[in-house]
């Protein structure tokens, strides 16, 4: 087996220079690949969540439409709103037969709720797109950190990160949860 490299470039054919991009999930329906960026918000030049598009190559030919709920808000009255950083779009997976992306957040919008922690579950949401077109969106409840204290304390976060779908209906999904206190990642799969 031979396998080819490119790099991805953007609609003027260059390459993405470091810190302009930060891309996370693939997935690939036809002749197109789909690349979904989590942005990074407090980074001194922030990158705005986004899920692109390109052809067989690597070069950009596109990118799908966010609704604003995803997205940071510039009005300073709604510090509330929009994407965390660094926890929006993560997991990317699609339906090749029915032309469906899913594309979910890691964790909650700020809108939604809190974060996870050892006792509490937030809600992340999950973008459904048929024929590249935003058409439904729905929650997916996100299990507690697990709880395993150290001296006392226990912290950690955890977010949806993967899934496959089976269906216009069902995903196969991953969660990861990270304790820093016990420098340990634990992997859990739910369907």
């Amino acid at each position: 087996m031979h396998l080819k490299k490119y790099l991805l470039k953007d609609e003027n054919n260059l390459v993405f220079k470091k810190n302009d991009i930060d891309f996370e999930g693939i997935t690939i329906i036809n002749d197109n690949i789909y690349i979904s960026s989590e942005g990074s918000l407090k980074s001194s030049k922030p990158i705005l969540p986004a899920l692109f598009k390109f052809d067989r190559t690597g070069k950009k030919n596109g990118s799908l439409e966010i609704p604003n709920k995803f997205l940071p808000s510039s009005d300073t009255k709604l510090i509330n709103f929009g994407a965390r950083d660094n926890l929006v779009f993560e997991a990317l997976g699609s339906l090749p037969a029915k032309n469906l992306i899913f594309m979910g957040t890691e964790e909650a919008l700020l809108q939604d709720s809190s974060v996870t922690t050892p006792t509490y579950a937030s809600k992340t949401r999950i973008i459904i797109y048929k024929d590249e077109k935003v058409t439904k969106e729905v929650l997916y409840p996100l299990d507690q950190v697990p709880s395993v204290p150290v001296a006392g304390l226990s912290v950690g976060e955890t977010g949806l990160v993967d899934f496959a779908v089976i269906d216009e209906n069902s995903t196969y999904t991953m969660e990861r949860a990270f304790l820093p206190l016990v420098k340990k990642t634990f992997i859990q799969y739910l369907s």
